[in-house]
C-alpha cells in the first residue's frame, strides 16, 4: 500500500501570498504605465513641432502636466478669486482708474519669464492638449469694471456682493475665455460696519485660472509686485518657508545629500504607486452621501464670512491647537468644518453619514522668497475621512481624531503618489481623457484650503483692510471652503455647486455656522480647561 505524502503550506508562506499578487499587479501596471507615458511624450514632441510650424513665432509652447489638468472642463469652473477689501478717500471712478494705472504702470518686476508668459498669453487646445499663443496682452486687455447693485443707491450691500461674486464664478475669462486671469472692479463701493467719515472701501476681485497657478504662487506673486511694504512680504515668506521647512517638504530641501535622498524615495514611489492608488480607491469606495454623488450643474455659488471686530477667532484656535498633542491650525479648522458639515446634513436630509472625505492641498515645494516668482501649480492632495461626531464626543475627543487620521495619511505614500501620478502621468494625456481619470478618483465630498503667508501690509497705496481667497470646485467635488488669516482677522469663502445647496441663503448659513462652531468649540474647549 503507497503512503500518500500531504503537502502542507506553512502560515508565512500564505501571509507571502497576498504582498507577491500585489507586486505582480504593480509591475505589470507599471510597465503598461511606461509605454504609455513614453507613447505620450513622442506624440506631444511631434504636436509640438506641428504647431510651431503653424503658429511661428507666435506659438508659446505646450502648458505643463501641472497645469493641464486645470484643463480638463471647457467652462469657468476652475477660476480662484482673490477677494480684496481697500480703504480709499477716492471716488469710485478715481479709484478704478487709479488701481488700473497702478496695476498697468507696475513692470511686476519679481516674476519670472514663465509667469509673464502665461500673463501675456492666450491659450487654445489641438488634439485635447492645451497650449499657449504669445498675443502679447496687455494688463489693460484684462481689466473690468462692472455696474454692480441697485443704480440709486450709492453703496453696495454684502448681499449684492456676493451675487456678484457668484456671477464672477460662471463668467468667463476675457478673450472668449482664453486669457487665464482679470481683474474686477465694481462702480460703487460697499457698505461697511465701521464705515469713517469720508473713507470708502472698494472691492478688486483677481480672477485667476487655476492653470495660471495654485493660491500660494498667485497670491505670492500679487503681494510681491503690489504690496507697499515688501520688507514685510519677505519677512513673513521667510518665516512660512522656516515653518514648512521644519515639517519637512515633501520634495527636500537643497543640497547635494537631499537631492540623492530624494530622487531615491521618487524611484520608490514610481514603483509602489499602482498599488498605492488601488489601496486608496478601495478604502474610500463607500463615500456617496447627498452632497457628493449628484451630477454637478456648473452653475455656483460664493459666499464669504468673517470674524466680528475683536473677536480674535484665530488666538482661539491656536490655543486650542496646543491643547491636543500633534494638532496643526488645520486640524482645528477641520474640526470645525466637518461640524458645520454635520449639522447642516442633520438640519437638511433624512440621512446623516458616519463621516465625510475632506480633500486638501498640500505644498510640494517651498514659494520664491528672493528668486523670481513662477506661477505654477506645485500641490498634491491628500484625502481624509472625518468622523461625524458632534454632539457624541468632546471637542477634544474630536480634534484628536482629526489629527489621528492627518497623522495617519502623512505616514503613506499617497500624497507624493498623486503628485507623480498627476505631474508624471496624468497630465500627458488630452484633456477629455484626464476629465474621466478625475470623475473616476474622486471621492471627496469638499475640499479645504488655508493660504498662509499674507503679511499686515498697504497694496497700491491703498490700506488693504481684507482678502479673501475662493478656490475652484474639481471634477466631483462640489463644495471648497477656503480659510484665510489677515491682520489677525480669520476669513472663510466656501464655492458650491448649486445642483448640491440651491439656495444660497443655505450656503451662506452653512459657512457661517463654521464660524459659530469655532465659537462653540472654544467655549466648550475654556469650560473644561478650568
Amino acid at each position: 500500500m503507497s503512503k500518500i505524502n500531504k503537502v502542507t503550506t506553512s502560515p508565512q508562506c500564505l501571509d507571502e501570498r497576498p504582498k507577491i499578487t500585489a507586486f505582480l499587479i504593480s509591475a505589470v501596471t507599471l510597465v503598461i504605465e511606461a509605454t504609455i507615458l513614453v507613447v505620450l511624450l513622442v506624440f506631444r514632441q511631434f504636436l509640438w513641432l506641428f504647431l510651431k510650424l503653424k503658429y511661428g513665432e507666435r506659438f508659446g509652447g505646450l502648458m505643463d502636466s501641472g497645469d493641464s489638468v486645470w484643463m480638463s472642463d471647457d467652462d469657468s469652473s476652475h477660476i480662484s478669486h482673490t477677494v480684496a477689501f481697500f480703504d480709499s478717500k477716492l471716488t469710485a471712478d478715481e479709484f478704478n482708474d487709479f488701481f488700473l494705472k497702478s496695476i498697468t504702470d507696475n513692470p511686476w518686476m519679481h516674476n519670472h519669464p514663465v509667469s509673464d508668459l502665461k500673463l501675456t498669453c492666450t491659450y487654445d487646445f489641438c488634439m485635447g492638449y492645451a497650449f499657449y499663443l504669445k498675443d502679447n496682452l496687455k494688463k489693460s486687455d484684462c481689466y473690468v469694471t462692472l455696474d454692480v447693485g441697485n443704480s440709486s443707491k450709492e453703496f453696495l450691500e454684502k448681499s449684492e456682493l456676493t451675487e456678484v461674486l457668484s456671477k464672477c464664478g460662471n463668467r468667463p475669462l476675457p478673450f472668449d475665455n482664453k486669457s487665464l486671469w482679470e481683474t474686477v472692479t465694481l462702480n460703487k463701493p460697499l457698505r461697511t460696519e465701521d464705515m469713517e467719515e469720508g473713507v470708502y472701501t472698494y472691492v478688486v476681485i483677481f480672477r485667476t485660472h487655476h492653470s495660471l497657478g495654485d493660491g500660494m504662487s498667485i497670491v505670492n506673486c500679487l503681494l510681491r509686485n503690489l504690496a507697499v511694504d515688501q520688507e514685510a512680504v519677505h519677512g513673513n515668506l521667510e518665516n512660512l518657508v522656516n515653518a514648512m521647512n521644519k515639517r519637512d517638504t515633501i520634495l527636500g530641501k537643497p543640497g547635494i545629500v537631499s537631492t540623492i535622498r530624494n530622487t531615491l524615495k521618487l524611484i520608490k514611489f514610481v514603483l509602489i504607486s499602482p498599488s498605492v492608488m488601488r489601496e486608496e480607491k478601495l478604502r474610500f469606495k463607500n463615500n456617496l452621501n447627498s452632497l457628493h454623488g449628484p451630477k454637478l450643474s456648473g452653475d455656483k455659488h460664493i459666499v464669504y464670512s468673517t470674524e466680528g471686530s475683536g473677536e480674535k477667532l484665530l488666538d482661539a484656535m491656536k490655543q486650542m491647537k496646543n491643547v491636543v498633542p500633534g494638532a496643526t491650525f488645520n486640524a482645528v479648522a477641520l474640526t470645525a468644518v466637518s461640524r458645520a458639515m454635520q449639522r447642516y446634513f442633520e438640519t437638511n436630509f433624512k440621512n446623516t453619514p458616519s463621516f465625510v472625505i475632506a480633500i486638501t492641498p498640500l505644498p510640494m515645494s517651498l514659494p520664491e522668497v528672493k528668486t523670481k516668482i513662477k506661477l505654477k501649480n506645485s500641490l498634491s492632495a491628500a484625502n481624509l475621512s472625518l468622523p461625524m461626531l458632534r454632539g457624541q464626543a468632546t471637542v477634544r475627543d474630536q480634534m484628536a481624531a482629526v489629527v489621528k487620521e492627518i497623522q495617519a495619511v502623512k505616514s503613506k505614500p499617497d500624497v507624493v503618489v498623486k503628485y507623480l501620478m498627476v505631474n508624471g502621468f496624468v497630465g500627458y494625456f488630452p484633456k477629455h481623457m484626464i476629465r474621466t481619470f478625475l470623475t473616476a478618483t474622486g471621492v471627496a465630498t469638499f475640499s479645504f484650503s488655508n493660504i498662509p503667508g499674507i503679511p499686515n501690509t498697504d497694496c497700491c497705496q491703498h490700506k488693504m483692510r481684507d482678502i479673501i481667497f475662493i478656490t475652484p470646485n474639481l471634477a466631483t467635488c462640489g463644495v471648497g471652503f477656503s480659510m484665510i488669516t489677515y491682520r489677525g482677522t480669520l476669513s472663510l469663502g466656501l464655492i458650491v455647486d448649486k445642483s448640491l445647496i440651491p439656495l444660497k441663503k443655505a450656503a451662506q448659513n452653512l459657512l457661517d455656522s463654521v464660524l459659530e462652531e469655532i465659537r462653540m468649540m472654544y467655549d466648550e474647549f475654556k469650560k473644561t480647561s478650568v
